[in-house]
């Protein structure tokens, strides 16, 4: 627990999906087929329905572009991602991987 977030861990059935992963060496976006394979190694394909967050609902948005980028067209934000998830003492948590 920290001054932002009253306890730590994700929201339950959650994976975890780096947003760095979505770029190569040079610092733009992978190509198509390469975010399509980085998606399905986390079990995403183009028909998965995803509902992205972060910490705050901002460093999500690189996934869900990425995810738009290798073609997949069923993505949201979930803007309040974990801040208010994690407020919400009457909310599961998960811990761990």
């Amino acid at each position: 627990p920290n001054e932002i977030d009253p306890r730590f861990g994700h929201i339950p059935g959650a994976r975890h999906a780096d947003w760095n992963e979505n770029f190569n060496d040079s610092g733009t976006f992978a190509a198509p087929a390469q975010l399509q394979s980085r998606f399905a190694d986390l079990g995403i394909d183009t028909d998965t329905a995803v509902i992205a967050y972060c910490g705050s609902g901002v460093s999500a948005c690189a996934n869900l572009l990425g995810l738009r980028l290798s073609g997949h067209r069923n993505a949201k934000l979930y803007v309040g991602s974990w801040s208010a998830w994690g407020a919400d003492l009457e909310r599961p948590v998960e811990t761990g991987t």
